[in-house]
């Protein structure tokens, strides 16, 4: 009797870990995100979304901040080649595609969770520069959505009783 039960909890977890999680680029576009997992209390990291670039900022307690822009795009597979002819361009899938201009480096992101009620997004890093794979079971990376540009707004974390502010043009 246990025996066939687990056998059933086993084969409902393998189906439930193989559904893929979808986003939309509409979500990202004109975004600003930030890390809360994993937590380093000096540096604050930021994902910056427009229609075509992410700005990755780290901005340290105490000192400057810097950015370095990628361009990106949502894809449905993972090819392990960055396709710029994406890039800016209305797009839905499971990976988030960056692309460093400088030192041509292309990361994947796949795309674990989103939860649109506390919109929150986990995604995992399946290769790094030099399109190299990361060690077993990946980079996961936690973000929590901050602004959606273009809008006067408190940081969503800070402050959860403020009433909305209206945003004119």
């Amino acid at each position: 009797m246990y025996r066939y039960f687990f056998i059933s909890l086993f084969v409902l977890m393998s189906i439930i870990s193989k559904a893929e999680v979808t986003l939309q680029s509409t979500l990202l576009s004109n975004s600003e995100w930030e890390i809360i997992y994993p937590i380093d209390d000096s540096i604050v990291h930021r994902w910056k979304f427009s229609s075509s670039e992410i700005g990755v900022s780290a901005i340290y307690k105490g000192r400057k901040s810097h950015e370095l822009k990628y361009s990106y795009y949502l894809s449905k597979s993972n090819t392990e080649t960055f396709d710029n002819s994406k890039v800016g361009k209305y797009s839905s899938g499971c990976y988030l595609y960056e692309y460093n201009k400088i030192n041509k480096a292309v990361s994947i992101w796949k795309i674990i969770s989103f939860d649109k009620s506390n919109k929150i997004l986990t995604v995992s890093c399946e290769t790094q520069a030099e399109n190299k794979p990361v060690a077993v079971g990946g980079k996961t990376v936690i973000v929590q959505l901050l602004v959606i540009h273009p809008v006067v707004a408190v940081l969503q974390r800070h402050c959860h009783q403020c009433p909305p502010i209206p945003f004119h043009a």
